[in-house]
C-alpha cells in the first residue's frame, strides 16, 4: 500500500486505542458530520490490487433506477456513511444552495454539517473567480458539501486539494481513462476539462465559518450540450448511465473520507503531486488583479501551492490565481 494509506492505518489504530476519550480525535471526526469507520473500509483496499469498492446491494436491474438521482438509489451504495442528503431536479447552483441551508440552519440554531446537496442541473453554476461553470443536464454529478472548518488551519487549504484527489480516484474506479489534475482546481481527461472544484468559506454570525464545497463533474454530456464558447476545451467522463448513483456515492465516501483524514493531519498532496499533469511544464501565471507571467511549475508545496520559477530567476509560492498550460 502506499505511505498515505499506511499513515491513515496509523491514525486508525490511534483512534481506535483513544476512543472517546483521550486525545478525543475520534468525538472530533464525528462532529463534522461524516463517520471515521468508512475511511477505514476504503484506505484498507490497495488499487496495486485491483480491489474496487463493493456496492451495498446488487447492480440496479435496468438503466433508470441507477441513472436517476434519488435519496434512495445513493444511499445504497454509501455503506452505511451518515449524512444528510439532499437531491434537486435543477438548482441555480449546489453551492448557493448550500449557502442558504447554512443561513435557515443559524436561524434555526443548528448549522447543518455533514450535507450533501446534488442537483441533476444547474442554471447559473460558478467557478473561481466567479466564472460561470456550465451545467448542462446528463449524468453528471454536481454536488456540494457543507463542512465544519478543520480546527487545524494549516489544514484548511488542502480541502481542494483533498477534493481533487477524490474525484481522480472515484474516476479510477467507476470510468476508464487517466484523470489528471491542473492546479488547483481542475480535473482533465484526454486534454479536456472534466471537472471544477470550488471550496468557498461561509462566515455565520455567532457561528464563526462553514466551508462549502461544491464539485461538478461532466458525465456522459454530448459535446453540442456545452456552450459555444468552451466545446474545443470542456470534456466529459465516460460511465454506463446506470453507474451514476453509484458515482455519486462513491464520490462522496471519497470526500468524508478524505476531510476525515485532513482533521486527523492526514495529507493528500503526495496523491495529488501524483496526479498533477503541469510539474515541469511552462506555465501562463494569472494574477488576482489581472497582471500575466511566464513561468516554469516546478513543484506542488505540502501546503498545496504551486512553486513557479520565472524568466528571471525568481521563484514564487502561488497560494492564489491560476495558471495557464498549453495542452496537447
Amino acid at each position: 500500500m502506499s505511505a498515505r494509506l499506511s499513515a491513515r492505518q496509523s491514525l486508525e489504530a490511534e483512534t481506535e486505542n483513544a476512543g472517546t476519550g483521550g486525545t478525543g480525535k475520534r468525538r472530533d471526526v464525528k462532529r463534522i458530520g461524516f463517520r471515521w469507520d468508512i475511511c477505514v473500509k476504503i484506505d484498507t483496499m490497495s488499487r496495486d490490487s485491483d480491489i474496487a469498492i463493493p456496492p451495498a446491494g446488487p447492480a440496479p436491474a435496468c438503466t433508470n433506477e441507477g441513472r436517476t438521482l434519488s435519496t434512495d438509489g445513493v444511499r445504497r451504495y454509501l455503506d452505511g456513511l451518515s449524512c444528510e442528503l439532499v437531491i434537486r431536479d435543477s438548482l441555480d447552483s449546489t453551492n448557493d444552495e448550500a449557502r442558504r441551508m447554512i443561513v435557515a440552519g443559524r436561524l434555526d440554531g443548528a448549522i447543518p454539517y455533514g450535507t450533501v446537496i446534488m442537483a441533476d442541473e444547474q442554471t447559473a453554476g460558478y467557478g473561481r473567480m466567479g466564472r460561470s461553470f456550465a451545467s448542462p443536464a446528463a449524468d453528471s454529478i454536481y454536488v456540494s458539501f457543507i463542512l465544519k472548518p478543520i480546527a487545524k488551519a494549516t489544514s484548511t487549504p488542502l480541502i481542494t486539494v483533498m477534493a481533487a484527489v477524490a474525484v481522480c480516484e472515484t474516476i479510477e474506479t467507476m470510468a476508464d481513462g487517466e484523470p489528471r489534475i491542473k492546479w488547483v482546481n481542475d480535473i482533465y481527461m484526454g486534454g479536456r476539462k472534466v471537472c471544477g472544484i470550488l471550496a468557498e468559506a461561509v462566515s455565520v454570525a455567532g457561528s464563526g465559518l462553514c466551508v462549502v464545497l461544491g464539485i461538478g463533474v461532466n458525465i456522459n454530456v454530448p459535446p453540442r450540450a456545452f456552450p459555444e464558447g468552451i466545446r474545443e476545451t470542456a470534456g466529459s467522463v465516460r460511465i454506463a448511465p446506470q453507474l451514476r448513483c453509484r458515482f455519486a456515492a462513491d464520490l462522496i465516501k471519497r470526500v468524508a473520507c478524505g476531510y476525515d483524514s485532513l482533521a486527523l493531519g492526514v495529507s493528500p498532496v503526495s496523491d495529488y503531486r501524483r496526479r498533477s499533469f503541469i510539474i515541469g511544464s511552462e506555465v501562463i501565471v494569472v494574477k488576482s488583479g489581472g497582471g500575466e507571467a511566464s513561468a516554469v511549475a516546478e513543484e506542488i508545496a505540502d501546503d498545496g501551492s504551486l512553486l513557479v520559477r520565472y524568466a528571471d530567476g525568481r521563484h514564487e509560492a502561488l497560494n492564489s490565481g491560476e495558471v495557464r498550460v498549453r495542452l496537447g
